[in-house]
């Protein structure tokens, strides 16, 4: 059986990683299973909560997300706060009592978990900061056109298959500490504060093609085992490549 720690670089002692349906925000991205698209509506109407009116037809009107991605929570919230908690149940219990609703408002944390099968976040609206923590994504993971609106953290985290940024707006401040197993994709995305990539591995391909950094980005003990490209990437801000190995 492999070790699902393998990966997660440090001197420490590893912690045990806990299954993904344990973690409150896990089950509310996959409430409904494999449908995709019903995921989407039902995370983005509850991250809208999260917005003024004013700031959600703001995001419509600069085109980075579409109104129909927004439904009306009110209408939907007794169904879902309901199904959240039957799903969570169903998944986990015995062993684990189900936990307080998530609220938009706080930070969406994933933490010592091991996610067995692919996300795909395509069009998804993060409102506040995400921390992703000793995470194991044996799946691949799609966040194409994703709206992080807060800042986001990915630390001591291992992604096995391919991961998908492309087309991604990040207006908070971004930072990465990851392993990535396969090819990664952060083409046409649009980083508006800093970004940092700090003791990070790329095993396979990896496309910073037509990227906007409008502050600066620094990629900092980082190593990139195959290919990279950057072309046509723009740095409006300071670029810094420290100790980084190029394969």
């Amino acid at each position: 059986m492999r070790d699902e720690t393998e990966g997660l670089a440090s001197a420490a002692p590893q912690p045990k990683l806990k299954p993904a349906n344990e973690n409150p925000w896990y089950v509310l991205m996959t409430l409904y299973g494999d449908d995709h698209d019903r995921n989407r509506a039902v995370w983005n109407a509850w991250a809208g909560r999260a917005l003024t009116k004013g700031e959600r037809q703001k995001l419509v009107d600069d085109g980075v997300i579409v109104a129909a991605d927004f439904l009306d929570w009110e209408n939907i919230h007794d169904e879902i706060v309901s199904k959240f908690d039957a799903e969570f149940r169903r998944r986990n219990e015995p062993h684990c009592s189900v936990p307080n609703f998530p609220d938009p408002r706080h930070p969406i944390r994933l933490s010592k978990i091991t996610v067995e099968h692919s996300l795909e976040l395509q069009r998804w609206c993060f409102p506040s900061s995400v921390y992703i923590s000793l995470v194991c994504f044996n799946g691949d993971v799609d966040f194409d056109d994703a709206l992080f609106l807060g800042d986001l953290s990915i630390r001591r985290t291992v992604f096995e298959c391919g991961v998908n940024f492309l087309g991604a707006s990040f207006f908070g401040r971004t930072s990465f500490s990851a392993t990535f197993g396969d090819d990664v994709s952060f083409s046409i995305s649009k980083f508006y504060k800093s970004i940092v990539f700090h003791d990070s591995e790329f095993k396979g391909y990896v496309s910073f093609s037509r990227v906007v950094f409008s502050e600066d980005a620094n990629f900092i003990d980082t190593i990139f085992k195959r290919r990279s490209s950057f072309e046509m990437a723009r740095f409006q801000g300071r670029a810094r490549f420290l100790d980084v190995v190029f394969g």
